[in-house]
């Protein structure tokens, strides 16, 4: 197979990878030897292509034009299979952290070693801008973030859990709670919310 014969096959791989992702509903390690292929692919077809408008070929009268024509589109497609790509990592990202309630741990814990170093990075990110508007929102207790929104509204405004994972001591609107495993309480939902989305409390 010749160098141009391969040209947009790297890229399409990618795509074929957030494909299987989303297929199998989990995140696939990050490629990041196939990402710097395609980015080197990149570099190789802009070379050609400035050579190509060096030597003259910048009209479509010219013999050579429908040869460039290809090498600037399949280069715009290799910028749309990795921005496709890395568009879907980043939506099961967020994903993942809103349906861990924002606990950055429980998405790091689950999902680190899939990760790229950026994506943890913005991971990160995601969290301190969440948790800096979240705190802008709770002096006027307008809105919990990290409650889910699907479900309608229960009748009452408490429920019982029982203790699955120790969170350690927490204040909450009815004073200092130590949590045991295997104890039962009934508690306003909106004070322990987070922790049965973290996985610390089941509702019972």
């Amino acid at each position: 197979m010749s160098f141009e014969d391969s040209f947009g096959r790297l890229a399409n791989d990618l795509v074929l990878r957030a494909k299987l992702s989303s297929e199998l509903k989990r995140l696939l390690p990050y490629d990041g030897p196939l990402v710097r292929l395609v980015l080197q692919e990149q570099h190789d077809l802009n070379a050609k292509i400035g050579a190509m408008e060096a030597e003259g070929v910048t009209t479509s009268m010219h013999e050579r034009w429908p040869a460039l024509v290809i090498l600037i589109r399949v280069v715009h497609q290799n910028k749309r299979c990795l921005l496709a790509y890395h568009s879907h990592r980043l939506d099961v990202i967020r994903t993942a952290y809103w349906e861990a309630g924002g606990a950055i741990a429980h998405v790091l814990a689950a999902h680190q070693h899939e990760m790229s170093t950026n994506e943890i990075q913005y991971l990160h990110g995601l969290h301190d801008s969440v948790v800096r508007y979240r705190d802008d929102l709770s002096a006027t207790d307008v809105v919990d973030l990290t409650m889910g929104i699907e479900d309608p509204p229960r009748e009452s405004v408490f429920v019982t859990v029982e203790t699955i994972r120790e969170p350690g001591p927490l204040y909450i609107e009815s004073g200092l709670i130590n949590f045991k495993v295997g104890q039962r309480y009934i508690l306003l939902k909106h004070d322990i919310e987070h922790l049965i989305l973290q996985g610390y409390l089941r509702e019972v």
